[in-house]
Formats: structure tokens, C-alpha cells, sequence
């Protein structure tokens, strides 16, 4: 981590660096001084709290696109999916968005309970409740960068870059 804070960070005026997990390490680079914080990224990001989550491990969704009105999955260890870890449930729910079964709320526009990602020996979907506790643990990361900016004096859209 201190490689990429010093090699890539502090290349730039001001910049931001978020390592996201259980405990989300943020570093706030304003030209001088190096402001950190941390914030409950927690479940979301390393699939406790989440119906079909785990870590990123052998046969975890890490990423995901959507093609033909199915998703189409990557699997860590290039095997069948048995859960989504934080990369996978991040790109779900942008996928969800971007395609319309999502609204801006994080409430599914259609009245059903959950939508699903991969049938096949496992099954995945992505829930309502996993929606809220992405949503959860987005509130926290941002309030752990507002703080940052804050006690920086930088505003965050003064960044001239923003590592993850």
C-alpha cells in the first residue's frame, strides 16, 4: 500500500485512495498532508449480509456483464459461480441500474423479490435486502470521504483523481 500511495497518490495536487472491504481504508492525498480514515465497508464487500455472498475466493462472481437479457458471469478460478463477492455485487447492481430492473432508490422496478444472476448447480440472485446493505455500506464510505475532505479542506470534487 505505501508503493501506491507514494508512487500514485502523491503524483497529483490532491487525490483519493479507497481500498474497499470489511474496514474501507481511505487515503486523502491535499498536497502536503496525508489524511486517512476508515469505514464499515463490512458485509457488502466481503459477502456476509449478503444472500448468496462470499469472499473473493475460488468460484466467487468477480465481475459480471449483460448480454442478450442475461448476465453473464466471471468466476474467480474460471469454474461455475457458488456466490458473488463485493467486485460481483458491485457490477450487479450497476448492471441492475443501467438495465432497468433497478430504480435509483435501490427498490426493483418490478414487484418481485429478488432478480436472478446464475441458475445453474448454485443459484444467485441479488435481493432486496442485499441491495440495502450495499446501499449501507456505500453511506458509510461516503461519509468516511466526506469527513476526509472536511478535515483536509478539500472538496471532493476538487479531486484531480480517485484510486480504488
Amino acid at each position: 500500500l505505501s508503493s501506491v500511495i507514494h508512487t500514485n497518490l502523491m503524483s497529483y495536487e490532491r487525490a483519493l485512495l479507497i481500498d474497499f472491504g470489511t474496514n474501507s481504508e481511505m487515503a486523502l492525498w491535499d498536497g502536503s498532508t496525508l489524511w486517512v480514515a476508515s469505514a464499515a465497508g463490512g458485509p457488502a464487500f466481503d459477502g456476509c449480509g449478503v444472500s448468496h455472498g462470499m469472499p473473493a475466493e475460488w468460484g466467487a462472481v468477480r465481475n459480471l456483464d449483460f448480454v442478450d437479457e442475461k448476465f453473464v458471469c466471471s468466476v474467480i478460478g474460471d469454474g461455475e459461480p457458488v456466490g458473488i463477492c463485493g467486485s460481483g455485487l458491485v457490477d450487479a447492481i450497476s448492471l441492475l441500474l443501467k438495465n432497468g430492473f433497478l430504480k435509483t432508490s435501490g427498490r426493483f422496478q418490478k414487484l418481485q423479490d429478488e432478480v436472478l444472476i446464475f441458475s445453474g448447480k448454485s443459484r444467485i440472485a441479488l435481493k432486496a435486502s442485499d441491495i440495502d446493505v450495499f446501499q449501507r455500506a456505500n453511506a458509510a464510505i461516503r461519509a468516511g470521504m466526506i469527513c476526509l475532505s472536511q478535515k483536509a479542506n478539500v472538496a471532493l470534487e476538487n479531486l484531480q483523481r480517485v484510486f480504488i
